[in-house]
């Protein structure tokens, strides 16, 4: 498996595939900064936007793993290591939303 962060754009090959699953995890990113900077002053809001994030995370993992993905990432092993990271990274926001 592969140690550290993995690199979406370089995972997947170029196409419309790889554009919706960069622009997905981009719109879970911007939730997840927004909802940090809201946190301290509006805490229902911010666990609001992580939940979507938490949500968003958890489409493109599935996104990963439907048939299209399967025929788009060939390669089992990258499609497992894509799965991996983002169940880390929802698990990761919803430890965040828990703190809140």
């Amino acid at each position: 498996m592969v140690s550290g962060p993995v690199d979406l754009a370089a995972s997947v090959p170029a196409g419309t595939f790889q554009s919706a699953l960069v622009a997905r995890i981009g719109q879970a990113s911007d939730r997840v900064t927004v909802a940090e900077s809201a946190a301290a002053s509006n805490a229902k809001k911010a666990k609001k936007l992580l939940a979507k994030a938490a949500a968003t995370v958890k489409k493109t993992r599935a996104k990963i793993g439907s048939k299209k993905g399967k025929k788009t990432i060939t390669d089992a092993t990258v499609r497992t290591t894509l799965q991996t990271e983002a169940d880390s990274v929802r698990s990761a926001i919803l430890a965040l939303r828990g703190t809140l």
